[in-house]
């Protein structure tokens, strides 16, 4: 961990933290990759890493960026842990180096830079983009790409330099399709760039030149592979994800609205609490001060801030809204934090006050503290005492269960039957490390449908005489599948310990 800077740092040319920057990233990358070699894969990893042995333009739950990653690099390392997280490490790294990068160009003060620099080296979301393989480390990190570009066009307009900018609005409609093939919600970060433009005479120019409009093609044809694929399945992705994103499964028929009411709060709480623990609650409060003093300003805003105000403001907005219907997950909006940080650092550098500088310190601190009570997690031994804890969503996959020694006692009780699961987890978890990795399928009969069901290849179960079927719904899948034995394997003995499954179906014809 790094040494957090006092309050007074002095306004030198090039604080500590910016002097020895790449060797902190190289410090921050070997711990992670340490940490990636400590634990199994949580069950969202190993499904996206089953997508890649079945590479397609388009998923059921997300795009294919994250597929497609997984394919490149467990052909270069190997299907292993690292092999699946370290592309992921490498892009939250560097993620934060695009980010101090843009920090030095944007904020004059090189001190206030360097707080957005000690930010993420601190803060646990860092921790949890470069540790757990998803989509959200390559959407993030090509979005990043994308507004260090666009914020190069904005300071041009600010100090009176800004030109036709042509090269510089292609290089954003690159990454922004890029980060379209990571992560639908990337969207947000164009609607908010629009926005900015929309509202300021130097920003509505670039709406009379041809360059926008083509940095918006070239994201379109990057993501067209995208469309396709939902074109020839029916919209399925799209639909699945404005429903799981926005729909409204508040309450049900028949609540009084009081009711209704104090879901709407709870929910709403929540979704900040979410917020407050993801961007840890002292950084998470400066940034709602800046934004809501940016939003009284907004009218005497520059280009850069009105840019950023509206890239974390958009997101932060929308889902918080979606959320008094919705419960959602607290990393949805996670690129916000991206602008506001270096909104935070221009908020420092305006004041330069002794004040800012202190309440920085303090969020650093809190955050630091976080992330070390975070890496707990990673201790040996320390899964298991947790595994009956009630904690968040990604802490419980790490702390859950031993999936190597599971899936070791699946094959034994498989005897040479192939595998079918009823959860697309459970599918991915025994496939990577059932020896040899063989193809584990999941039909999701009696559950909501999952990417396998849209995978072009198919296992015939006609021409399959004996399954070991493992999960719920079994009644279902023999019904469906016209098979008419079944016999109970006990694969574990409930003194195990924390176990997906320990017991399974075997079913023949």
């Amino acid at each position: 961990m790094t040494q957090l800077a006092p309050p007074h740092l002095a306004a030198e040319e090039k604080p500590w933290v910016l002097r020895h920057l790449w060797v902190l990233l190289g410090a921050t990358l070997v711990l992670r990759v340490l940490v990636d070699l400590r634990f199994s894969l949580v069950p969202d990893e190993a499904v996206y890493w089953a997508w890649s042995r079945h590479l397609a333009l388009g998923y059921f739950d997300h795009p294919p960026m994250i597929a497609w990653i997984n394919w490149l690099f467990s052909h270069l390392i190997g299907s292993t842990e690292l092999g699946v997280r370290l592309p992921s490490t490498l892009l939250a790294v560097g993620t934060v180096a695009v980010i101090v990068t843009t920090a030095r160009r944007i904020i004059a003060d090189q001190r206030a830079a360097g707080w957005v620099a000690i930010i993420w080296l601190v803060c646990p979301l860092l921790v949890g983009l470069a540790t757990i393989s998803t989509p959200d480390t390559p959407a993030i990190f090509f979005s990043t790409c994308a507004i260090a570009v666009v914020l190069q066009i904005a300071r041009g307009d600010d100090l009176g330099t800004g030109g036709s900018a042509a090269g510089l609005w292609m290089g954003f409609g690159f990454f922004c399709g890029l980060a379209f093939l990571s992560k639908y919600t990337t969207v947000l970060l164009p609607a908010g760039v629009i926005l900015a433009l929309l509202f300021s005479r130097p920003g509505r120019r670039h709406f009379a030149r041809p360059w926008i409009y083509l940095a918006a093609l070239l994201s379109i044809v990057i993501f067209s592979p995208v469309i396709w694929w939902n074109y020839r399945h029916g919209w399925a992705s799209f639909l699945f994800q404005l429903h799981h994103g926005v729909g409204d499964d508040s309450g049900e028929p028949g609540v009084s609205g009081s009711w209704q009411l104090l879901l709407v709060c709870r929910n709403l709480l929540v979704f900040l609490g979410g917020q407050a623990m993801l961007w840890t609650p002292v950084l998470f409060i400066i940034g709602l001060v800046i934004l809501v003093q940016d939003s009284i300003g907004f009218a005497r805003l520059g280009e850069v801030d009105r840019i950023l105000f509206c890239c974390a403001a958009l997101p932060l907005v929308l889902f918080a809204v979606a959320s008094a219907h919705k419960v959602g997950e607290a990393n949805w909006p996670a690129f916000a934090y991206v602008p506001l940080s270096l909104l935070t650092g221009r908020w420092i550098a305006r004041k330069n006050s002794a004040m800012r500088s202190h309440a920085t310190y303090e969020g650093c601190k809190l955050a630091l503290i976080f992330t070390v009570v975070l890496h707990v997690l990673f201790l040996p031994g320390v899964p298991r005492l947790l595994a009956h804890v009630p904690l968040p969503h990604a802490a419980r996959d790490l702390a859950e269960t031993d999936w190597r020694a599971e899936s070791r006692d699946l094959a034994t009780a498989a005897d040479g039957a192939p595998v079918v699961c009823n959860r697309h987890q459970d599918a991915a978890e025994a496939s990577f490390y059932m020896p040899g990795q063989p193809d584990v399928w999941c039909d999701g009969v009696g559950s909501r449908p999952t990417a396998y069901d849209y995978f072009d290849v198919k296992p015939d179960f006609s021409t399959i005489n004996r399954v070991l079927f493992v999960g719920g719904h079994a009644p279902q899948f023999i019904a469906k599948h016209g098979y008419t034995q079944s016999r109970t394997i006990i694969i574990a003995a409930p003194s195990a310990g924390p176990r997906h499954w320990q017991s399974a179906v075997m079913v023949s014809r």
